[in-house]
């Protein structure tokens, strides 16, 4: 005879950060993005509009008389050639590139809030949750890695990082732990299927 498919319950501290806490998160980070873009660049790193950082020449895509200096500049990740360029401003002192790339990512970052809130609250297919949470670890290792430019110090040195590097570094910290935990199967009440080779599930 079948088994009857018990249903996991799903630990508070999961149900609260997927399908609250870090969706509320990662929309304000849109908001930033999209509406104190000069500010999210400031914080992000504070020279960011004014230094292009390149490889031994200019880049192509400027014209001679747009760069005004070239010089060795150093900073925590090493030695560079870098390009000073005219402010190319938008709106709220940022350039029209970084604008366009503001605007990029907020819709990322909107994108991700939304799927994490509506896709894990549609389903409680654990093996759902898992691929779902599988990609996201993905991409929290590669947004780690997308401030490595500031020096290795910045991953551990939590004192001396402002509320961007606490959104980028501190709770990426948190929410990689949380999908490890869970892809890990940490506090999650084991769930038979029955003969029929049901899914496991989550409540």
């Amino acid at each position: 005879m079948a088994q009857q498919l018990s249903v996991a319950p799903l630990p508070f501290s999961y149900k609260a950060f997927f399908l609250y806490i870090e969706p509320v998160a990662t929309a304000v980070g849109a908001y930033y993005a999209w509406f104190q873009q000069d500010e999210y660049m400031r914080l992000t790193y504070s020279t960011a509009a004014d230094v292009l950082v390149s490889p031994a020449n200019a880049p192509s895509y400027y014209n001679s008389n747009e760069v005004r200096t070239g010089s060795r500049i150093k900073g925590q990740a090493g030695t560079y050639n870098a390009f000073v360029i005219p402010p190319l401003t938008f709106a709220q002192g940022v350039s029209t590139r970084e604008h366009i790339t503001l605007l990029q990512l907020a819709n990322l970052y909107l994108v991700f809030a939304i799927n994490e809130a509506l896709v894990l609250r549609a389903t409680n297919d654990l093996k759902v949750w898992r691929i779902f949470l599988v990609g996201l670890l993905i991409a929290d290792f590669g947004h780690l890695w997308s401030v490595h430019a500031l020096g290795w110090p910045i991953y551990y040195q939590f004192w001396t990082w402002n509320s961007i590097h606490w959104g980028n570094l501190g709770f990426v910290y948190v929410g990689a732990s949380m999908r490890m935990a869970f892809l890990s199967g940490l506090g999650l009440a084991s769930s038979r299927s029955g003969a029929g080779g049901k899914r496991k599930k989550v409540r």
